[in-house]
């Protein structure tokens, strides 16, 4: 491997009270889907500036669409993945690629304080914060992500000494 990128994630455990609502908004989904939850939901995965913009309604409408074809139990057990997932704070100072982290501002799912704990762990990552942003940047901005990929990418692939 030679770099990694982490978009809108974070390396410890889920906030407590964060953990046990993701826990019950798994166990609704299961059994109703999204609709029922699409209140709350959207407004975790997309960002205010976002979700106000009349414009955007085909993108979530879309996300949704695709949300209803998954299985429920398949989205439900990786919810509840996330609410009990274990930290690796400790770890990832042994990572020793180039790394990206990307975080939108205004994630509401993973603060974007827990994408500067990976980059002030993480030996030389960088950290770019995408502003106007939520939890899904690659549907809210995705030129802007696919433009430091790119940047990174060849950053990355040029310094190893190989062409893209």
């Amino acid at each position: 491997m030679r770099s990694l990128t982490l978009l809108d994630t974070g390396a410890g455990c889920e906030d407590p009270d964060k953990a046990a609502r993701y826990k019950l908004m798994a166990r609704i989904y299961r059994v109703t889907g999204i609709s029922p939850l699409r209140r709350v939901v959207v407004p975790l995965m997309f960002g205010p500036a976002f979700v106000a913009d009349p414009s955007n309604k085909p993108v979530i409408d879309e996300w949704e669409r695709r949300l209803r074809r998954c299985q429920r139990s398949g989205v439900s057990k990786a919810v509840l993945a996330v609410a009990s997932r274990v930290p690796v704070e400790d770890e990832i100072a042994a990572i020793n690629v180039a790394t990206l982290v990307i975080v939108g501002a205004d994630d509401a799912a993973v603060s974007p304080d827990n994408a500067q704990t990976i980059a002030d762990r993480v030996p030389g990552a960088r950290l770019e914060q995408i502003p106007n942003c939520g939890h899904c940047s690659t549907l809210e901005q995705p030129d802007t992500v696919t433009g430091l990929l790119r940047e990174f990418l060849l950053r990355t692939s040029f310094r190893a000494g190989s062409q893209v």
